[in-house]
């Protein structure tokens, strides 16, 4: 059981560890509606910009005690299995979109190795994600 640290709703979920990194990703379903943010359909090229959105906190020193929303800009160093990037990924930041110039998600930001080598999740492995969470929903 969780609560919601904006209202203190109560709520429960499971989860499942992945034994691929690449798939370390959870779904969660909203009760309301949202507009999620467009997938792209191919994998970003090295050298395309793009930008890290997320709510760093944790041990990161800032000048709230709240969590603020941080944009990170950097660009894509190669793709393989993961999408590897020079922004900046803190901790917080996990979880949070790689967006292109387009504003298109390329990838989930993940971990980093060092401050300027981080890595991404590839969208197609949300694709699938959201496909299969698609087809076991009744």
């Amino acid at each position: 059981t969780c609560s919601d640290p904006f209202n203190g709703t109560r709520f429960q979920f499971r989860w499942r560890k992945h034994l691929q990194d690449n798939s370390d990703l959870a779904l969660l379903r909203a009760a309301d509606a949202w507009t999620a943010l467009p997938l792209a359909d191919e994998d970003p090229p090295a050298g395309d910009p793009v930008m890290v959105l997320g709510f760093p906190s944790a041990l990161t020193p800032l000048e709230t005690t709240e969590a603020e929303p941080i944009a990170r800009k950097g660009e894509v160093l190669r793709t393989q299995e993961t999408v590897l990037i020079d922004a900046v990924v803190l901790g917080g930041n996990s979880g949070g979109p790689l967006i292109d110039a387009n504003g298109l998600v390329v990838g989930v930001a993940t971990r980093g190795i060092s401050g300027l080598l981080n890595m991404g999740i590839k969208t197609q492995h949300v694709r699938e994600l959201l496909d299969h969470a698609k087809r076991a929903t009744p």
